[in-house]
């Protein structure tokens, strides 16, 4: 049997952008957007440079192209994808087009993981849209129609033109929660970084749990953005280590009596 892993996500963000936390709280989302760009030809890394400049307009949190992810906010703050009344309970994930088959299948199965990941980063599980405004994994048309503030639909067109339904997209998000929280050990996250990293704990947590010395078996590499006592390089606020937790990383991890509050923000691969 494959071992199951996690697509590498670039950690790009723009400078500048608003740090609005949701409506629950800093990085407290209530479940996952899943948005399709309508740009044909354009790639994760053109799309991070046109919202470079136009995020004032609007923004989401990552791109999706059949080769690359990159995240370009950080998704411990909303993002502003799909109007006022979606944007401070969820996070954006944006589908770039695509030219064949292969393409939109990797795109796709890319797409569908990264929701996966962060409804599993909240234990939010996968539960579609519903009228009443409930669910964890909606479409752009799902918030036009059941929320307001914004008039897209999104990505049902784009999908369907692919042979794809709403459903699919259902089915294939499940199928990755399931295998990142279903028993076992959780996957290594391998992230990117174009940014500049501190490399230091900023917790607690012993030295001999810090990733620069051991890598535990329980482990996954998890990226952290602004946790007291980081040391960030330039103000990124950016750490990657390893903290050795359950698979569903919901409890708390405690090593020589030190306790390490829930690290599951995975920002880039994530959080």
């Amino acid at each position: 049997m494959c071992a199951y892993s996690l697509y590498p996500v670039i950690v790009d963000w723009i400078p500048g952008l608003p740090q609005i936390p949701y409506r629950g709280g800093v990085g407290r989302w209530e479940g996952v957007v899943m948005h399709q760009t309508a740009s044909p030809g354009d790639t994760a890394r053109s799309e991070r440079m046109y919202e470079s400049r136009t995020y004032a307009n609007a923004f989401v949190h990552e791109f999706i192209d059949p080769n690359e992810i990159i995240q370009v906010a950080n998704p411990m703050y909303l993002a502003y994808g799909a109007g006022p009344v979606a944007n401070p309970r969820f996070i954006h994930l944006e589908l770039c087009s695509n030219r064949t088959a292969d393409e939109f299948a990797r795109s796709f199965d890319r797409w569908c993981q990264r929701a996966a990941v962060f409804l599993s980063m909240r234990g939010l599980g996968v539960t579609p849209a519903l009228p009443d405004g409930t669910g964890t994994l909606w479409s752009h048309y799902d918030v036009s129609r059941y929320l307001g503030g914004t008039d897209h639909s999104d990505p049902i067109d784009y999908i369907q033109s692919w042979g794809k339904s709403w459903q699919d997209v259902v089915q294939t998000v499940q199928f990755h929660y399931n295998a990142i929280t279903g028993g076992g050990d959780m996957p290594a996250l391998s992230v990117k970084m174009r940014t500049k990293l501190s490399l230091s704990c900023p917790l607690p947590i012993m030295r001999r749990a810090c990733p620069l010395r051991r890598r535990s078996s329980i482990a996954w590499r998890t990226l952290c953005a602004g946790l007291p006592g980081s040391r960030s390089s330039k103000g990124a606020g950016l750490v990657i280590f390893v903290v050795a937790a359950d698979a569903i990383a919901h409890r708390f991890y405690s090593t020589r009596g030190v306790i390490a509050k829930r690290i599951f923000c995975m920002l880039g691969a994530s959080g």
